[in-house]
């Protein structure tokens, strides 16, 4: 063979080798990267070898054959839990955590260097963070961290398992199309970055579970979290936009996973977040700051201490954005609240007597349903020597919680008002005689109580509140 042809010859090796390279290396995808195991643990023979229930085992020379033996806690100890084979499974012999032993010896118990099985259940924790801190919302271009806490080998492959908002699997990530879900060691995925900026907004599903033929044959999967992906925002919404002075309302923020937040009030000398109620800060300071929990929600109490419109703002500051809530509030109120257990609970028609300790404007009564009811009230009176005023309900239709009285009226401080009113449906009860309003505003009592059924109580309070709306 000439110089040339031996020239010809070589180049056309070396293409050949780079082709296979290439082959293999298009073959193998991004993060299965590394050694993987098969489909069994190998035992070592007289050796203490970690055992997760569920994989199988693969015992060697001289222990094949022979009885597997419990040894420790006492409920395994002499327990024979099959023989040791090529292909021991032990999903049906190993029921319990322990430490057993290859009995070679044939004596039930441990002899030095037979070899021994440290039985554990497998586990796989999964949650999802972002900084170092658990989220459950996040931002669309945030980036978060898969975190495993899990007993099985580093060389044990696994799945990601990703559910995206439309219901389907995702195979990679759809940011880094290089990025594989599939057959990655748990090496790689017990601290996986992953980003977002192309993921869809809504709600994932997302778990890991093994690839039993390359998991030592073991079939396990971790929890299932959610993560929600949404656009930057910030809101703050209140339970109720129209209160009476001094009575407490609920306002709920919802924002991105641990951003800070500040919280203010168009007037704060006369704003009241009470201290340590909810989310509320542990000191009187308005405005003041906070960071949005994991679940991208904080919850608040507020009151207000003088009539007149009111305008609370939650600013994110991590963004700049912000919102507001308007809320106006009226003269003051005499209100039962809700009481801890309102059951039982029926409709009938109370008589009673209040007395208030300060003066009060009132034009509407506000009835307690139970959870899930129309508790209402149906007809309402009050009266004393030197007047008279009365309400009836119009249906379910608009704000059917309050009925309005014929007329607006002042119940003047400690002066005794009359009442009877009369419930439908499922109002909450006070199951006693005499009760004070909150804030102190006054006394209401039972003198008597006829249910729908005709039964008479004397200490059966209806849950209400007077108020000027």
């Amino acid at each position: 063979m000439n110089e040339e042809n031996i020239k010809r010859l070589l180049s056309l090796v070396l293409v050949g080798i780079m082709m296979v390279l290439v082959f293999v290396a298009l073959s193998i995808p991004i993060g299965a990267i590394g050694t993987q195991n098969g489909d069994y643990n190998v035992m070592e023979v007289g050796e203490p070898n970690i055992v997760l229930i569920g994989q199988m085992l693969r015992f060697q020379e001289d222990d094949l054959g022979h009885y597997i033996v419990g040894l420790y806690p006492e409920e395994i100890e002499g327990l024979i839990c099959g023989y040791a084979t090529e292909d021991y499974n032990t999903t049906y012999y190993l029921e319990n955590e322990g430490r057993y032993c290859v009995d070679r010896n044939e004596n039930g118990e441990f002899d030095p260097g037979e070899t021994v099985l440290l039985a554990d259940t497998p586990i796989m924790y999964l949650k999802i963070t972002a900084e170092g801190i658990p989220v459950s919302t996040i931002e669309q271009g945030t980036n978060f961290m898969i975190y495993l806490s899990t007993n099985l080998d580093n060389y044990d492959s696994v799945n990601l398992k990703v559910i995206d908002p439309g219901g389907y699997l995702l195979k990679i990530d759809p940011t880094n199309h290089s990025q594989i879900f599939g057959n990655l060691t748990v090496e790689i995925v017990k601290d996986m970055l992953v980003y977002t900026k192309d993921w869809k907004i809504g709600t994932y599903q997302i778990w890991i579970d093994t690839n039993k033929e390359r998991a030592q044959g073991l079939d396990f999967s971790s929890n299932k979290t959610t993560l929600t992906i949404q656009k930057a925002d910030i809101t703050i919404n209140a339970e109720k936009t129209e209160l009476a002075k001094l009575e407490w309302d609920k306002l709920t923020v919802k924002g991105i996973s641990n951003h800070n937040i500040t919280i203010d009030s168009s007037d704060p000398a006369h704003t009241i977040f009470p201290i340590g109620i909810e989310d509320n800060p542990f000191f009187f300071s308005i405005p003041f700051n906070d960071t949005i929990d994991a679940d991208g929600v904080r919850t608040y109490v507020v009151y207000f201490n003088d009539t007149g419109a009111y305008t609370i703002k939650v600013t994110d500051t991590d963004t700049g954005l912000e919102d507001t809530v308007d809320i106006t509030v009226s003269g003051e109120t005499f209100d039962t609240g809700s009481p801890a257990n309102p059951y039982p609970a029926i409709s009938g028609t109370h008589n009673g007597t209040i007395t208030p300790s300060y003066n009060l404007s009132v034009s509407k009564l506000y009835t307690y349903p139970c959870s899930g009811t129309g508790g209402h009230t149906e007809y309402a009176r009050i009266w004393n020597s030197t007047l008279g005023v009365n309400a009836t309900w119009n249906g379910y239709v608009g704000d059917w919680h309050n009925i309005t009285f014929n007329e607006p009226i002042t119940l003047f401080a400690e002066k005794t008002y009359y009442y009877e009113i009369r419930t439908g449906s499922y109002p909450q009860i006070i199951h006693t005689d005499e009760w004070e309003a909150k804030g102190g505003m006054g006394i209401i009592n039972c003198t008597s109580f006829v249910d729908a059924n005709g039964k008479i109580y004397a200490n059966w309070i209806p849950a209400i509140r007077l108020w000027a709306g």
